[in-house]
């Protein structure tokens, strides 16, 4: 079986942004539990030179719209470059990334391997779609994701991996 961009891009970008929506609500959920203000979490940061929270969500969204917009040639959808200061706020951004990706066929991706892609930070620069993929997007999707994540763990959300790793697919071997 041939694997494709599609197959290891658009469903794992899916994953991810479930996986943030889903520590989204436990952090609020312990925020109520416990009597303190949400905005406390989404400003939090790992370091004082690093992103928020909240930015943390917003990039690893636009990074899955940049990707497949740039493969299929799609308009982005709007993501604002507000910084969202509630979860609701936070929720539809995800939400609205999220009805964007599923909305993505595999056929939309076909030939995205060889295309230029280029890069927000260096507009007179690309790379090949594989490249950019496997070498600046992949990583950097995932960096802000794990790092949403870390922000929460370190401030006391009771998540876990298997908060991250919320539908991993797994069979039998006698099958």
């Amino acid at each position: 079986m041939k694997i494709s961009i599609y197959d290891v891009s658009v469903p794992e970008f899916i994953a991810g942004l479930n996986a943030l929506s889903h520590v989204i609500d436990k952090a609020a959920a312990i925020a109520e539990e416990k009597k303190f203000d949400m905005k406390n979490l989404i400003h939090a940061r790992l370091a004082p030179d690093m992103f928020d929270f909240s930015t943390q969500v917003r990039i690893a969204c636009k990074n899955a719209c940049d990707f497949v917009s740039q493969a299929t040639g799609l308009p982005m959808p709007a993501l604002e470059k507000k910084e969202d200061e509630t979860v609701e706020e936070l929720q539809a951004r995800i939400t609205t990334a999220l009805e964007y990706l599923k909305n993505i066929e595999p056929q939309q991706l076909e030939g995205a391997e060889d295309k230029k892609m280029t890069f927000y930070f260096a507009p007179a620069k690309y790379s090949l779609g594989h490249e950019f993929f496997t070498e600046y997007l992949q990583p950097n999707f995932f960096f802000h994701v794990v790092t949403a994540y870390a922000i929460l763990r370190t401030n006391g959300v009771p998540i876990g991996k298997q908060d991250y790793i919320l539908n991993m697919t797994m069979r039998d071997l006698e099958q």
